[in-house]
């Protein structure tokens, strides 16, 4: 699921896959502040996404 879908759809989207039993995949192509990376992973994960898509170039933390 890319940023188009979360942001038209919602969390609420991701908790009903989730709760459906379905691995959610959330390709956000996340590059920010390590920090601000951190605390959208952490989201990410609290809603059940499996995986989610980071780059690594924000800084060496």
């Amino acid at each position: 699921m890319g940023l188009e879908v979360l942001t038209a759809a919602g969390p609420a989207f991701v908790a009903r896959l989730v709760s459906g039993g379905k691995d959610v995949f959330l390709d956000l192509k996340l590059f920010e502040i390590p920090t601000s990376v951190t605390g959208a992973v952490r989201a990410a994960g609290r809603l059940g996404a499996t995986m989610v898509t980071v780059h690594a170039m924000g800084g060496p933390q």
